[in-house]
């Protein structure tokens, strides 16, 4: 049985399959609009890992932060896939920035007691995570406006989305999204963090709905 990854929540889209935690089976990048070509990379996939539709086990898509035109595109894929499957393989939802997060801890490149990785949340507000020894069973994150982001003393590593306002005003270093990076991660999903779904909200309002 394959697990499969499909995430176009950010400028490179991603999709990828694994059977074991230290190899993906297959993967593809490619940027672009995904409503228009996430279909046919799909059946690529499927094409070069030699499985079919009742060979996936689950799926794995991200639910924050990102396109949320690209997230729902995963989701609506992985749910006409599960039409065909006859097993009805079961869909996981990841928060992109803890991910990341995890990875960058792993690969020691973020080893203090305590950083941050930021990334928008709308316009001139920023999602904090706190990057600790906390990280992988209590993820924290901090809303914070422009002004506020100096008073993050640690280092910053920066996580940019496609809809942005420009850099953020402090000394930060720039990670790139990549959803390959998650491969341990994702295989021993359930070691981590259970409510991805509640890590990271977005404080945008319509101004219609509060009037």
């Amino acid at each position: 049985m394959v697990s499969i990854v499909i995430d176009c929540s950010h400028e490179y889209n991603f999709i990828g399959a694994f059977k074991e935690p230290n190899e993906w089976h297959s993967s593809i990048y490619f940027r672009g609009s995904p409503y228009e070509d996430l279909i046919h990379r799909f059946n690529t996939l499927i094409e070069q890992a030699c499985i079919s539709h009742n060979d996936i086990e689950c799926f794995y898509l991200p639910c924050n932060p990102g396109s949320k035109l690209g997230i729902r595109l995963c989701e609506i894929l992985a749910n006409s896939i599960r039409i065909l499957n006859h097993k009805n393989p079961k869909i996981f939802f990841y928060n992109g920035l803890y991910m990341t997060a995890l990875a960058l801890r792993k690969s020691k490149k973020s080893n203090n007691e305590k950083e941050y990785l930021i990334t928008e949340n709308g316009r001139f507000k920023w999602n904090c995570l706190v990057i600790d020894k906390k990280l992988k069973n209590f993820p924290e994150v901090i809303i914070k406006i422009d002004d506020e982001l100096a008073q993050l003393k640690s280092k910053i590593y920066y996580m940019q989305q496609i809809k942005s306002w420009g850099l953020p005003k402090i000394n930060h270093e720039i990670i790139n999204y990549d959803p390959g990076l998650f491969l341990s991660d994702l295989y021993s999903f359930k070691d981590l963090y259970k409510d991805q779904l509640s890590i990271q909200k977005t404080i945008n309002q319509y101004a219609k709905w509060h009037k």
